[in-house]
């Protein structure tokens, strides 16, 4: 008596022709969303952690400079990209390696975001919400920082 649970004539063949890959530039979109979350939650959590540094990021009277902020998110990348190369005259040497290390950290976001497109790995994805939230958090904490080196 055969096994009426033995299925000799399927094969796996047939069920990984029939899936498709995601295209590159959903993957790459669905990469973007993960940052851009995963950015303004560590912008908010530092905010958090930090209150004196509300009214820099959200000024009360001017919410388009709120809004704006929540939707820059690239290019606060740029600015985290470039920052180092004018904070050595205004800031100690401790806190210019540090910037140089979140720029290094910002560039290698983008670089998980393309080998997601590319792999399609979850990993990369948490990668690239992970630094996204401490990169951001880390802005507010370095300001917060500067301005009480600058005040005294």
């Amino acid at each position: 008596m055969d096994n009426p649970y033995a299925a000799s004539h399927l094969s796996a063949e047939p069920a990984t022709e029939g899936r498709k890959r995601r295209p590159v530039w959903k993957s790459l979109l669905i990469a973007y969303a993960v940052h851009h979350l995963a950015s303004v939650l560590g912008l908010l959590a530092g905010l958090m952690v930090e209150p004196s540094q509300w009214e820099r990021f959200f000024p009360p009277n001017d919410p388009w400079a709120a809004l704006v902020m929540l939707v820059i998110v690239p290019v606060s990348d740029l600015y985290f990209l470039v920052e180092p190369l004018g904070a050595g005259d205004s800031v100690p040497y401790t806190f210019v390696a540090l910037r140089v290390i979140r720029s290094a950290l910002a560039l290698t976001i983008a670089v998980a975001a393309v080998a997601y497109g590319r792999t399609h790995w979850r990993g990369w994805l948490w990668y690239v919400g992970i630094v996204s939230f401490f990169v951001y958090l880390s802005s507010v904490l370095t300001n917060a920082a500067d301005d009480r080196l600058l005040l005294g």
